[in-house]
């Protein structure tokens, strides 16, 4: 009697309904992961082909795709400076068949440009180690970095820094080596790596920040010189350039990193899933050589760590763009 009693009670009615419900909502989600990864996964790569991001998502999906037994697929879907390419992963379903080839430009993206309403640390999951890649101020002409800006300030002839866009990471370390030094910098910016390195090596600009990966082959052939690395610690790959630190500017220090995400509210079980077999690929011997032979360092930090990472970088960007007061549509 008790039991019948409590069926015919409208708010336990309600109750079970609601319950139901849920069930059937979440049923979906649950058979989805299961069955994953039942088709192709897309690996979007908001950049060119050929740069440090595009070379880091082939890679990764050369190998993954033995490992979860469906084609995995990288598409170039370039625009913004990256926010194109992100948009896409952002807005789409969060079925971990959709994933980004992210890059140091989530962190400093939501502090330059409107239109980046996103926040890394939030809205997007990590799902390897960040691989991490230092840079280098290269010229043609030049051949010391502290003489070139001494001789600028006597002279009052400004620096000409070429970046391969505005709000890049190129931009805003020449914008940290502008504020450290107090060097007569003028920013002139260009449609990308290639135009801009064109330039530095014809003598129409004076000084690029570039990936150690795409600069070493410039570098070594005597087109360019690598002047310093913005970084703590020498690039073992250009072992005679000294670092900003040993020049006085212990401050100026950037480092690229690409990384594979997951749009927020994946599956946890997907997620688990792909950051283990992610972080297995990047961890092979035969991966990890591939990568550092192109300047492309993984880092021993934890897909879950490198999540508190995205946060500090993301407020120490917030502080560099505010210090050097840039402002872009």
């Amino acid at each position: 009697m008790t039991s019948a009693r409590s069926i015919q009670n409208p708010g336990r009615r309600d109750l079970i309904a609601a319950a139901l419900a849920a069930g059937a909502l979440s049923y979906p989600i649950r058979a989805l992961a299961a069955a994953y990864p039942a088709r192709t996964i897309t690996l979007v790569s908001p950049f060119v082909a050929g740069g440090p991001n595009d070379i880091v998502g082939r890679i990764i999906a050369e190998s993954l795709k033995d490992a979860l037994k469906q084609p995995v697929l990288v598409d170039n879907v370039t625009g913004a400076g990256g926010l194109v390419g992100t948009r896409k992963v952002l807005v789409g379903p969060s079925d971990g068949y959709t994933l980004l080839i992210g890059a140091a430009y989530l962190v400093t993206a939501p502090h330059l440009y409107k239109a980046a309403t996103f926040d890394p640390a939030q809205d997007l999951i990590p799902l390897s180690p960040p691989i991490e890649s230092s840079l280098v101020f290269v010229s043609a002409e030049h051949t010391d970095l502290k003489s070139l800006i001494e001789s600028a300030k006597k002279s009052g002839k400004p620096i000409r820094l070429a970046s391969p866009g505005a709000g890049t990471l190129s931009h805003l370390g020449g914008e940290m080596l502008r504020l450290a030094a107090n060097a007569p910098l003028v920013h002139i910016p260009y449609r990308g790596i290639g135009p801009a390195m064109t330039d530095v090596m014809g003598g129409h600009a004076d000084l690029l920040i570039d990936g150690v990966s795409s600069s070493l082959p410039q570098i070594r052939d005597g087109r360019l010189r690598a002047l310093a690395v913005p970084d703590e610690q020498r690039n073992s790959l250009l072992p005679d350039a000294p670092t900003t630190a040993q020049l006085g500017w212990p401050s100026v220090k950037v480092r690229a990193w690409n990384a594979i995400f997951a749009k927020a509210g994946t599956p946890a079980d997907i997620v688990e899933l792909l950051t283990t077999e992610i972080t297995k690929v990047v961890n092979r011997p035969e991966i990890t050589s591939e990568l550092k032979k192109r300047g492309l360092d993984p880092s021993p930090l934890a897909a879950a760590a490198f999540k508190q990472r995205l946060a500090v970088e993301t407020a120490h960007w917030k502080s560099v763009v505010q210090s050097a007061k840039i402002t872009l549509e």
